[in-house]
């Protein structure tokens, strides 16, 4: 992909928004970041802790631009800054506090790769299990094994929009309109009720 890019000179904009959700490596899952930030003149990221640290409210993050020289680093900056002054001009800066505080103390800083270590085998974990229920439901008429080769926090169904309308408004379940469900939020206590009404609107539906 990054020969290709240079190839049509096009311009990477990464988003890195679940860093550690997929692999359960923080370093891993930057890998990819790392590479096109190394062999790519200009390269922009983007990046939030809002996932996996938890910092939901503080909405913390960085963005990050790789530039061809000093100069172009100098016009990049001071366009940035005439971008957000009118937006926000001085955020809050107690999430920033946060991860600076958690990312340069050793303990903590282990002590969180566990966490997202944790989080990543739970997600991979109920992944499967509502897998198997589905498959389970729908005793060999379709299969959902597709949902296994996804990573993250989410996955797509292939529901479409009404679908996706359908599980909300007759077994609130609610899922992005796209088919998008949030694994994170399946758990023991839920995961058969999402099941049964996946399995109902899919089969009526």
């Amino acid at each position: 992909m990054i020969d290709i890019m240079k190839r049509r000179n096009l311009f990477a904009f990464l988003d890195c928004a679940y860093q550690g959700f997929a692999s359960g490596s923080v370093e891993e899952d930057s890998r990819v970041v790392k590479l096109f930030a190394e062999r790519m003149n200009q390269v922009m990221i983007a990046l939030t802790f809002a996932k996996n640290m938890g910092l939901y409210g503080e909405r913390i993050g960085a963005l990050s631009v790789v530039c061809r020289s000093a100069q172009e680093a100098d016009n990049v900056l001071t366009q940035l800054k005439r971008i957000i002054r009118p937006i926000y001009s001085h955020p809050p800066n107690w999430g920033a506090r946060l991860v600076t505080l958690l990312l340069n103390d050793h303990h903590l800083k282990t002590e969180w790769f566990n966490d997202v270590k944790n989080m990543q085998m739970r997600i991979s974990d109920m992944r499967s299990q509502l897998v198997r229920e589905l498959n389970r439901l729908s005793n060999g008429k379709y299969s959902w094994d597709f949902i296994l080769q996804q990573k993250g926090m989410y996955c797509f169904t292939g529901f479409t929009e009404q679908q996706s309308i359908q599980l909300r408004q007759e077994f609130a379940v609610y899922i992005a309109t796209d088919g998008r469900i949030n694994i994170a939020a399946i758990n023991d206590q839920n995961i058969k009720q999402i099941a049964n009404a996946i399995h109902s609107v899919k089969t009526n539906y």
